[in-house]
């Protein structure tokens, strides 16, 4: 499957085919969220972002393993607080050259090994492609300060896991306050119907 290659510049990820022979080792340190194109308002920050790259050249393909390391801050769905979480991740990839045959053929189901072959045109493949997929996999869809987080009180919106608010709730569906008790809620509602009955 080809992967998104046009709005990936950094010219450090491009290396060049034809000085590939047998198994090649490319380190990267300290790289910039920005070199990847990755959608920062989904997380509060990266603190680091470290890959290794091995690349084996054979006749029909290079095989690529990428070794991404990364430090991120998330906000914790549940209670907002920022937590840090520390990622390293394996992908393998390999690069072939040609125009992704899939590309124009709707419908059709890909196997395991065709998701991860990369189509490249001209003398450069560009690895910000595997570290841009390392990163993004590893992302969770919903972050979570830890598993058993209690998230934010729905009365008094305090941080449970710091601070046991001592809110009562009573659940009528979804959580509603005690304090909105069953004859105020009868109360409202007559109060409505008698409002509905003037106005006919």
């Amino acid at each position: 499957m080809d992967k998104e290659t046009k709005d990936i510049k950094s010219s450090k990820f491009l290396i060049p085919v034809s000085e590939l022979e047998g198994e090649t080792m490319i380190q990267f340190s300290d790289l910039s969220p920005a070199e990847f194109n990755l959608d920062t308002k989904k997380v509060k920050g990266f603190r680091k972002i470290d890959a290794v790259v091995k690349l084996i050249a054979i006749p029909t393909r290079i095989a690529a393993n990428f070794e991404v390391d990364f430090v991120v801050d998330l906000a914790c769905v549940r209670c907002l607080e920022t937590f840090t979480n520390e990622c390293k991740v394996n992908v393998h990839l390999d690069y072939v050259e040609g125009k992704d045959p899939f590309t124009k053929i709707e419908g059709l189901e890909l196997k395991a090994s065709d998701t991860d072959e990369v189509y490249y045109c001209g003398p450069k493949i560009d690895l910000a492609i595997g570290i841009r997929e390392a990163i993004i996999m590893s992302l969770p869809i919903v972050p979570l300060c830890k598993d058993g987080c209690l998230g934010l009180c729905p009365v008094c919106g305090q941080n449970i896991n710091k601070t046991k608010c001592g809110c009562k709730l009573e659940k009528v569906g979804f959580f509603t306050p005690k304090s909105i008790n069953a004859k105020e809620m009868n109360f409202n509602k007559n109060r409505k119907r008698r409002k509905s009955k003037k106005k006919d």
